[in-house]
């Protein structure tokens, strides 16, 4: 009886140390994923950031060319109307 018991707590403690093994994995594996996730986020963080940047410069060369283009008219309309006056 007493190797029977001896047998049993053998398998048994093969068995927890096996599950003990898978969850130590598995928890390791875990922390890999959550710091990769981690960084994930940074680099869309990062990326948000410079898309933002862009975007403002983008509106901003917008603007400038507006005003170039507006004083590009004021100019041609000064031309047209200094013509006459010099005939």
């Amino acid at each position: 009886m007493y190797m029977h018991y001896l047998t049993f707590l053998c398998v048994l403690l093969q068995h927890c140390g096996t599950k003990f093994f898978l969850v130590m994995c598995m928890q390791e594996e875990n922390k890999l994923l959550e710091k990769a996730n981690r960084q994930k986020v940074l680099e869309v963080e990062k990326l948000t950031h410079t898309i933002n940047e862009l975007e403002e410069s983008i509106l901003a060369t917008g603007e400038v060319a507006n005003a170039v283009h507006f004083y590009q008219n004021q100019a041609t309309m000064l031309n047209v109307h200094a013509k006459p006056m010099l005939k």
